[in-house]
């Protein structure tokens, strides 16, 4: 999860879009309705991660999503039984587009990075992938 300490490595900032770094994700998406989806490139760790970072994924269950409050609090704890909805369909591209970044990568810098969704590095929240693809269902 996130933390509210500035000191943590997961702190989760003092606003929403307080990083110009999230300011310009947020100015891009309003300004180019063409792009949809966000891959999360981490070069410290060599991994490019791809929604859902709260929760696992699931494909079944259209209900079960970040909008529905009936999941309020089952959130970001794999525990409880709560899993984020990702059609196959976008799951299927979100793969794919990461796994052509990863080749690409490699056949330039010779470094083999690791595709997996956000949630296997740690569960997250707010994030500007998930920001962004969250608007794809927001704007649909």
């Amino acid at each position: 999860m996130t933390s509210p300490d500035p000191c943590s490595v997961v702190f989760k900032g003092s606003r929403a879009f307080a990083e110009r770094e999230t300011r310009n994700v947020r100015w891009l998406r309003d300004e180019s309705e063409s792009i949809g989806f966000l891959i999360d490139v981490h070069s410290h760790s060599e991994l490019l991660l791809y929604p859902w970072g709260d929760n696992s994924s699931q494909s079944t269950d259209p209900n079960m999503n970040f909008r529905n409050p009936a999941y309020d609090g089952l959130r970001g704890d794999r525990t409880r039984g709560y899993e984020e909805y990702i059609p196959l369909g976008d799951q299927a591209w979100l793969i794919s587009a990461a796994l052509d970044v990863r080749d690409a990568i490699a056949s330039v810098r010779g470094h083999s990075y690791v595709v997996k969704p956000g949630v296997m590095l740690y569960p997250t929240s707010g994030t500007i992938k998930d920001y962004s693809y969250s608007r794809h269902f927001v704007q649909a």
